[in-house]
């Protein structure tokens, strides 16, 4: 059975080394050795964001690989991305994310790896890569002002709303502290 563990931050938790969350995805696959494949589509695959990846899935403990779509090195998307035990997707702007991941064909390949029964990958990530799982929700992808995002993978239903404790916008005003 698949997996998909959201939060709200995106690098600023990929930052947070020994935050126990990393662990947790870690041991969810079942795996002692998980692959994990860290997609940065949302910061344009930007070098510093992978570089942090790389110091938090460190090789002792998992088998960390990225995925750059801007200057992609494969030809079988498909078949370089159902061999990983972890998909995590790193924050940024989750609109581009999405546009860019359905021209390369990889929120297809995703979904069938969602769907597939006898599946055991973990999705994850922050920000962006909270949101890209579910329906949709609250994103700053078209400017400074939130608006909503509808058009999400959809794995889970519902909305997805990151930074919600540490942007006051994020919160309906019922709710603000």
């Amino acid at each position: 059975m698949a997996h998909v563990v959201a939060s709200g931050a995106g690098k600023a938790l990929m930052d947070r080394r020994t935050d126990p969350t990393h662990e947790y995805i870690l041991r969810l696959t079942g795996t002692e050795r998980p692959r994990v494949l860290f997609v940065g589509t949302a910061t344009g695959d930007d070098p510093a964001y992978i570089l942090s990846f790389y110091q938090t899935y460190d090789s002792d403990r998992c088998a960390p690989h990225h995925l750059p779509l801007f200057h992609r090195p494969m030809d079988d998307l498909a078949g370089f991305v159902r061999d990983f035990d972890v998909i995590h997707v790193g924050g940024g702007n989750t609109a581009n994310m999405l546009d860019v991941w359905k021209r390369q064909g990889l929120d297809v390949i995703m979904r069938e790896m969602w769907e597939d029964p006898a599946s055991n990958v973990v999705f994850t990530g922050g920000s962006a890569g909270g949101i890209c799982w579910f329906e949709g929700g609250t994103t700053d992808s078209y400017g400074p002002t939130l608006q909503v995002l509808p058009e999400s993978l959809g794995f889970l239903p519902g909305s997805f709303s990151p930074h919600y404790d540490a942007e006051d916008q994020r919160q309906p005003p019922t709710t603000r502290r």
